[in-house]
């Protein structure tokens, strides 16, 4: 790819950035409002009762007549329609919210939304890089995703969630596991996943996915080495939150209030696309018996899309396989939650870029058409969504669908091109040295192929 191309993309990116931030300059950001209020309540005002019903009500109410009475029109609006507060988040997620946000309710979620739109950029350029994108391949997917408008970044930036920030520590994770200069990457890796979790504790599964890595390797040395650096690092969250709320009881109360808040479903009308929550219209029972049915399908037809192993390619580095495992790790919390707001869906790139990234040629098999057909699927599902159900009656519906498909797509695509033991070897892989032993080739052992 030529450089005047790469500048092209540059500013195709550019102006797709500002794009998704113009488009949501006039909402509302109605979850940043709770985090901001919440935050710098417990920094700045000493707030430490925040978790619970009658405390999360009496907090709201405060704070919503306090926006009230802002000159801040944004402040005024996000506090009328958040006047009834609902404490989630975790202590450690409050305290850093508190700390890094303005006193200008408005200036701070303008600075939050660029945050949120950098992080999204910096991920998707760094797991493109990881699975062996070349820079020209990476700008034109990232161009692709802000051009288009894809629609879970736009959700995150029009709320002010913190998923687009999720995927950029992702991705930080993932460049520590697999690229740092470091000797002990892994734990280091472990540790800054174990923040991430206390930070925002629905990617739980993203970690247990990753830790079945060592286990199909049967290394539990290294399982038991990176779950106590996991540990380590979630210890050492709470502890820092600590010195923010005084008690480290704090953590009990968020789990209390959280058991209670989560317990209900939020239903696809309010905007919760999880499958579990679409087929649940139906019965609890067909929901998770429909979904078990249709993940185990899918991921069958899948590994059955794969080529044939070639025992010349049996050697595949751990580095290599982290990349498929962390990004099934992401479509994980998507698939088997009950509970997936739009923004949830960023997670879905890390498995885009993956499945974008492996060698493609000539079709000439029907299985090298399915692994295509099911690639550009997943992209046409997931981030073209061509479809307009603006005028349905339940709108909501046709989006939970389109997305719930997409992901299964994805999934199927993820497996068909899976890097497990004795697979096909990754695009890093390929790109180590060779030597030539009795006129074949051979992958030179490198630092890289220990675990």
């Amino acid at each position: 790819m030529s450089q005047l191309t790469r500048v092209l993309l540059c500013i195709f990116v550019c102006l797709g950035g500002a794009r998704a931030i113009s488009s949501a300059t006039a909402a509302d950001g109605v979850d940043y409002y709770q985090f901001w209020a919440v935050g710098r309540a417990v920094v700045h005002d000493g707030h430490r009762t925040v978790y619970g019903s009658p405390a999360s009500l009496h907090l709201g109410q405060r704070l919503a007549a306090d926006a009230a009475r802002s000159d801040d029109a944004l402040l005024r609006s996000a506090g009328a329609w958040r006047g009834s507060l609902s404490a989630t988040g975790t202590p450690l997620h409050y305290s850093t919210i508190g700390y890094l946000s303005g006193q200008g309710y408005a200036k701070s979620l303008r600075s939050y939304r660029v945050v949120l739109l950098c992080g999204f950029c910096g991920a998707t350029l760094c797991f493109a890089w990881l699975v062996g994108l070349s820079l020209g391949n990476s700008l034109a997917a990232l161009a692709l995703l802000l051009v288009v408008g894809f629609e879970p970044l736009l959700s995150d930036l029009r709320v002010g969630n913190v998923n687009c920030l999720q995927l950029a520590g992702l991705a930080f994770y993932a460049w520590l596991r697999q690229r740092a200069p470091l000797r002990h990457r892994h734990v280091f890796a472990g540790v800054w996943l174990g923040f991430l979790l206390a930070f925002k504790p629905n990617l739980i599964l993203v970690a247990a996915v990753v830790s079945l890595q060592p286990v199909l390797r049967r290394n539990f040395g290294i399982l038991l080495r990176d779950t106590s650096a996991l540990l380590a690092g979630a210890a050492l969250a709470v502890l820092l939150a600590y010195f923010n709320w005084g008690s480290p009881a704090v953590w009990l109360d968020w789990f209390k209030a959280n058991a209670v808040e989560l317990a209900g479903w939020a239903t696809v009308e309010q905007g919760n696309y999880a499958p579990l929550a679409l087929l649940r219209r139906y019965s609890p029972a067909v929901g998770l018996l429909g979904l078990s049915a249709s993940i185990s399908m899918v991921m069958a037809l899948g590994l059955w899309l794969r080529d044939p192993v070639d025992p010349r390619a049996a050697a595949v580095t751990a580095s290599s396989q982290s990349a498929w495992f962390l990004a099934l790790g992401c479509l994980a919390p998507l698939l088997v939650t009950h509970l997936a707001w739009l923004h949830y869906f960023v997670l879905t790139i890390p498995a885009l870029l993956l499945v974008t990234s492996r060698p493609r040629g000539a079709a000439r098999s029907a299985r090298q058409r399915g692994r295509l057909g099911l690639m550009i699927a997943a992209w046409v599902l997931l981030v073209g969504v061509p479809f307009q159900f603006s005028t349905w009656t339940a709108p909501d519906l046709g989006y939970a669908i389109v997305h719930g498909v997409g992901v299964l797509v994805l999934l199927c695509s993820l497996c068909a091109e899976s890097q497990t033991p004795g697979s096909v070897p990754s695009a890093s892989m390929r790109a180590l040295p060779v030597r030539r032993n009795r006129g074949r080739s051979a992958v030179l052992p490198t630092r890289e192929t220990r675990y």
